[in-house]
């Protein structure tokens, strides 16, 4: 995605084709874009490239998308459709795509914690058999070269290391590992604790202040020295719809305005300074709802749902747009589609199909520009797999 957008003709800077109503063809070289590239300014390059469409005119007002099927109305949408162009054409089932050659260290795994810290994925405990209910408390780190380090173990810090369902959220120097639990610990089915570790020394420190209520399930942001939670199960197991705020610097938790119905399981990702909520479970029933939440209003919005209803899914935020990928549907049905929603058209895309069986309950993550899907439940003729 490092490639100038060009044309056959002089596009930018006021050099379209002189003559009224003549066509123009936007062309790329291969796959690739430069997301964000102002066409105003894409002075002219000619050579052979990938046709994707038309303009006609003198003035770039409108473009007709090869097999789209839709007319886009500005350059700024014709930036948006290259974007999606770009990712929808890269290859994702190339074993030459960068990313971990190697299986998850340790035991398989399902529904663990995971985050991004210094170009290296970490993966914090989850479940380890199917069903659910036998946690690991390990700790590993993978590069981009597929290269795995064993990190000290989740500790027992006001309840058990070994948990599912948490989530793991990295600032410059700290990671916070953030509620969770365990099935086999009852009544106490999540915990509300918050657990720091310093990657630079591999070691745990004290935890931080305890969430207002124990959460598993749940999502959760950061974005600068906030952590946001919405919604996830209680310790009794009971759906919530609770939203609240951590301060990394304060140590202290806001309580915020909750949400009118209760959600778990859902994907969330951080794009442009907002929050997404993305499906998940509504009222104990999986939607395709999408909510963006703005911090600087402190208001919701909904946006266009997604393609399909499920939950146990993972999304990423990449090239300023979100994948998601795997899941599990209202009927029952585990996934295999990938998504790409665009938060400026707000309009989601149907990518190639990952070259894996359906899957849930991974992690998704991404390092410099690749995304990289790590562990989960598998669907083979019918029966799952960790």
């Amino acid at each position: 995605v490092n490639t100038k957008i060009t044309t056959t003709s002089n596009f930018g800077q006021g050099n379209a084709p002189s003559t009224t109503g003549s066509d123009y063809t936007i062309l790329i070289p291969g796959p690739s874009i430069k997301r964000n590239t102002d066409l105003s300014q894409a002075s002219g390059y000619a050579f052979v490239g990938t046709v994707i469409g038309k303009g006609l005119g003198n003035a770039p007002t409108a473009f007709s998308i090869t097999g789209q099927n839709h007319i886009d109305t500005s350059l700024a949408d014709l930036n948006d459709f290259l974007d999606e162009y770009s990712l929808s054409h890269a290859n994702l089932a190339s074993s030459t795509v960068p990313g971990p050659s190697t299986d998850l260290a340790g035991a398989t795994r399902f529904t663990s914690a995971s985050c991004v810290y210094q170009d290296q994925i970490y993966v914090l405990g989850g479940d380890t058999a199917i069903p659910a209910g036998t946690c690991s408390s390990d700790h590993y780190a993978v590069s981009a070269t597929g290269t795995w380090t064993n990190k000290t173990s989740v500790p027992t810090q006001g309840y058990a290391g070994a948990r599912s369902g948490h989530r793991a959220l990295a600032t410059d120097t700290r990671i916070y590992l953030i509620g969770g639990g365990d099935n086999s610990v009852s009544p106490n089915f999540a915990t509300n604790i918050v657990q720091i570790y310093d990657p630079s020394l591999n070691s745990w420190g004290s935890v931080g202040a305890v969430m207002p209520g124990a959460r598993r399930d749940h999502a959760a942001w950061i974005l600068g020295t906030s952590i946001y939670v919405m919604g996830g199960y209680d310790g009794t197991g009971a759906a919530t719809n609770t939203f609240w705020s951590y301060s990394t610097t304060g140590n202290s938790w806001t309580v915020k305005t909750p949400f009118a119905d209760t959600y778990t399981r859902q994907a969330c990702a951080v794009v442009n300074g907002e929050l997404y909520m993305i499906g998940g479970v509504k009222n104990g029933v999986a939607t395709n709802e999408v909510w963006r939440y703005d911090p600087i209003t402190d208001s919701w919005a909904a946006k266009a749902a997604m393609p399909i209803s499920t939950q146990y899914h993972r999304a990423i935020a990449i090239s300023g747009m979100i994948l998601v990928m795997g899941g599990h549907s209202a009927s029952g049905t585990t996934a295999r589609q990938l998504f790409l929603y665009n938060p400026q058209r707000n309009a989601w895309s149907t990518l190639a199909t990952p070259p894996m069986y359906p899957i849930r309950s991974g992690i998704f993550e991404s390092i410099a520009g690749i995304g990289h899907y790590i562990g989960g439940v598998t669907v083979r003729a019918g029966v799952e797999s960790v």
